[in-house]
């Protein structure tokens, strides 16, 4: 039981009493625990989570299920968290990778990692206009052995535009070149995204592409896992 907490005092220490309840060895408080955080049945939230992998409407969830839309949108807002936590095992040596973040800062910059068929994509903060301009005027220039900037990119006026020198479009089409195509249409079919929750919805493309290959079970599995760790 060491991920269930006393609500009042936060012990991990419990009796179990008879009917189900739980005491909490520190204040004393006894209480019911909960299935999940989103206090519903596990049953209705893996419905939930099915619902979101089909990519069914909200109004429609809220029909099927009997959830309020408020409800429900901060439920797939925990959703869409869990799935950008989700670093990639091939990638969780990069600690800059792993960092989780309650809220990462907008910026129209995206830079792509791939290494063994997955994907991760950061939001590039960190880079300023004139350092994007700067590139953009030396990028024909840039060392041919390093091909880094095949995976940079763009958002702007809610496209994404993948910002790679010229001669890059002369080669043959590959995994990577799949990602960028999956992702400009994902972004642009989006309507109604909030900058402050954009990296939300990166992180769920980039989850849904990595598990392309999943069953919709396996998915949903995954995804209930992921939600209890939150």
């Amino acid at each position: 039981m060491s991920q269930i907490k006393c609500p009042k005092c936060h012990s991990e220490s419990f009796w179990q009493t008879k009917d189900g309840r739980l005491k909490c060895k520190n204040c004393r408080y006894l209480f019911k625990p909960k299935e999940n955080q989103f206090n519903l049945p596990n049953s209705k939230l893996e419905q939930i989570v099915a619902l979101f992998l089909l990519e069914t409407p909200i109004e429609a969830i809220c029909q099927e299920v009997q959830i309020s839309k408020y409800k429900l949108l901060k439920i797939i807002e925990a959703i869409r968290k869990a799935m950008t936590n989700d670093v990639p095992e091939v990638f969780q040596k990069n600690k800059e990778l792993v960092q989780k973040s309650e809220k990462i800062p907008y910026s129209p910059f995206i830079g792509l990692f791939h290494q063994n068929g997955s994907f991760f994509v950061n939001l590039l903060s960190e880079i300023t206009k004139n350092e994007f301009l700067n590139f953009l005027k030396e990028k024909e220039n840039l060392n041919q052995i390093e091909d880094w900037q095949r995976n940079f990119g763009l958002v702007y006026k809610k496209r994404l535009y993948r910002i790679f020198p010229s001669r890059f479009k002369e080669r043959k089409i590959d995994e990577i070149d799949q990602f960028w195509a999956y992702l400009k249409k994902r972004v642009f079919t989006k309507a109604g995204i909030r900058k402050n929750k954009f990296y939300l919805h990166l992180g769920e493309y980039v989850w849904r592409y990595n598990h392309r290959n999943s069953s919709l079970e396996e998915m949903k599995t995954a995804l209930m896992n992921l939600l209890s760790k939150l």
